[in-house]
C-alpha cells in the first residue's frame, strides 16, 4: 500500500510597508479534503489554520481561512473563520492581528 506523504509548501510573511518576504513556515495539501493545513512558528501549537478552497470563477479560486484551537489534548475546543482572500498561482492573506503584514502562498502544480 502507497502512503501519501505530502509535499511542503513554503509560507511567507509579506511586509506592506518593505515588500520584503520572511519565511514563516510550510503549508500542506491535504487531497482528501482539498484543504491546506499551515505550520506557521508564529502560531501557538494549540492553534492550527486551514485555508479551503470555496468557489472558483474565472481561473480565480475563493478561499476561506479557518482557525482550530485545540485543547492539550488534541480535541477541538473552537472553530471559527479568520479570513478570506482570493488567489490562482498564490494567495495573500491577511490575518489578524498581523495588520502590516500578509502571509503568501504560492501554489505547487499538483499534477505533477
Amino acid at each position: 500500500m502507497n502512503e501519501y506523504k505530502p509535499d511542503a509548501i513554503p509560507v511567507f510573511w509579506k511586509c506592506l510597508k518593505t515588500k520584503e518576504h520572511t519565511f514563516a513556515g510550510v503549508a500542506f495539501f491535504n487531497p482528501e479534503k482539498g484543504t491546506y493545513r499551515l505550520k506557521v512558528s508564529t502560531f501557538s501549537s494549540k492553534e492550527i489554520y486551514y485555508l479551503t478552497p470555496k468557489a472558483a470563477q474565472n481561473s480565480q479560486t475563493y478561499f476561506e481561512l479557518e482557525k482550530v484551537i485545540t485543547n492539550s489534548n488534541g480535541g477541538v475546543v473552537k472553530k471559527f473563520k479568520v479570513s478570506e482572500c482570493v488567489g490562482s498561482k498564490f494567495v495573500e492573506i491577511t490575518i489578524p492581528p498581523f495588520s502590516g503584514y500578509k502571509l503568501t502562498m504560492r501554489f505547487f502544480n499538483e499534477n505533477k
